[in-house]
């Protein structure tokens, strides 16, 4: 983890640390270990730095989505993304913006309840954010526009494209542009068409709530999309809201009878996954400066190569899943 992300978890983390939000993932300890190695191209250490989390053994809410291409459903998707909403509601009444809210960054733990976690990219918010730290299948216009952007209405945006994934194994649109024949239709203000042209990815009746919920929260313009209380207040939600303490629970043991049925299914997907990275770290630690600069894609090459940076050891511990690996066919 590069020294930015690393000071940006720990700050973050920190704050939540006694936060009583039960969706939002707790640090426990964080420090530094021991010299790993030297850096190949200028001598200097390089430290093992760690952060201790709360356990959450189940890994990211994205493996047992994509790797098994099945969504929730409407019905426990709902109970499911209330919480996670309730945890970005925490996180936003602290006057921060997340600004990575995707499927990875939604760790699981033994009982399938969904935490919140990565905050390397999050700030305090702001009307005139200027860093694009951004997953581009989750990022508003604005973010790929690279205009001064308002942390708080991006956020709303990326958790629209978790709702549709969450509940359908679908991701709505590629990147929120005109590149994109799906959204161009949402700027467009082409609701019919785009229902139309996702009905085929869809497995389920869409609700009118849902669909309501939905184009609100991935509109084109920050000032249209509703606010964390707001789509908490949504009447999509009515249904859920209205059920007792008793109904709740049976529902949220549903959800987790489904979670346990899928991890056979995910069990092999991850250890291939795992032994591929492995692989290809200790391959790329081989080679030469330029040969590591040559393997990123031409869209994952850093703009500015700083001298002395080793590649290797970046590439060597990145773990997260890129998402645009498993939308090529939409």
């Amino acid at each position: 983890m590069l020294r930015i992300y690393y000071n940006n978890e720990v700050k973050y983390l920190t704050i939540f640390k006694n936060d009583n939000n039960p969706n939002v993932i707790k640090i426990i300890d964080n420090g530094e270990g021991p010299v790993i190695r030297r850096n190949r191209n200028n001598g200097q250490p390089l430290i093992k730095k760690y952060i201790v989390l709360e356990n959450a053994p189940y890994r990211e809410l994205a493996d047992f989505i994509i790797y098994t291409q099945s969504g929730l459903g409407e019905f426990k998707s709902k109970a499911f993304f209330y919480k996670i909403v309730k945890a970005i509601q925490s996180i936003h009444q602290k006057g921060i913006c997340h600004r990575d809210i995707k499927m990875e960054n939604i760790l699981l733990t033994e009982n399938f309840i969904p935490k919140i976690g990565d905050f390397g990219n999050a700030a305090e918010n702001k009307t005139n954010l200027d860093s694009y730290f951004r997953s581009i299948p989750y990022a508003a216009p604005e973010l790929l526009k690279f205009i001064p952007y308002e942390g708080f209405a991006a956020d709303v945006f990326s958790l629209g494209v978790t709702l549709i994934y969450l509940t359908f194994y679908f991701p709505g649109f590629t990147q929120a542009s005109k590149k994109c024949e799906f959204y161009k239709k949402i700027i467009q203000n082409d609701r019919e068409s785009y229902l139309t042209m996702i009905k085929p990815f869809i497995n389920e009746e869409l609700s009118e709530e849902f669909k309501d919920l939905y184009f609100k929260m991935v509109a084109v313009k920050p000032k249209d999309r509703p606010s964390i209380q707001e789509i908490l207040d949504h009447p999509w939600f009515k249904s859920y809201l209205e059920m007792n303490d008793e109904q709740k629970k049976n529902l949220d043991d549903q959800i987790k009878t489904e979670f346990e049925g899928r991890i056979d299914k995910i069990k092999d997907r991850i250890t291939q996954e795992i032994e591929e990275s492995n692989i290809k770290s200790e391959d790329i630690i081989t080679k030469s400066f330029n040969e590591e600069y040559n393997y990123f894609k031409p869209d994952l090459k850093p703009k500015k190569v700083l001298e002395n940076f080793d590649m290797s050891f970046c590439i060597k511990i990145k773990g997260s899943v890129d998402p645009c690996k498993f939308m090529n066919h939409f």
